[in-house]
């Protein structure tokens, strides 16, 4: 498989949409980050159609690789369990990256 540049520039702005903090009203200001994972990613975004689910898995996993974003992978010998692997979010490289023309 070749990575696909749009896919993964799509990818990006879906996690960039989707993954979201808030800050409580309490005195420290605790912050929750709320992720996703990447079951999700692969559900969502292959319903739309224009991504097949191992185009987005491999194109995901591109993005990974090459700094695009981060995530906690949780691995069970050479499987990935993506229901209970989180994207936390996109680095300023995949910033740059997706907004390339």
């Amino acid at each position: 498989m070749i990575p696909n540049k749009e896919c993964m520039k799509d990818i990006l702005k879906f996690i960039s949409e989707n993954v979201k903090v808030k800050v409580d009203d309490m005195a420290f200001h605790n912050i929750t980050l709320s992720t996703l994972n990447i079951s999700a990613l692969l559900d969502k975004m292959s319903k739309e159609g224009k991504y097949t689910m191992e185009e987005i898995a491999y194109n995901f996993l591109q993005c990974h690789y090459n700094g695009l974003l981060r995530a906690n992978i949780n691995f069970q010998q050479k499987m990935i369990q993506s229901s209970t692997s989180d994207i936390i979010g996109i680095t300023f490289t995949g910033i740059d990256f997706m907004n390339q023309v």
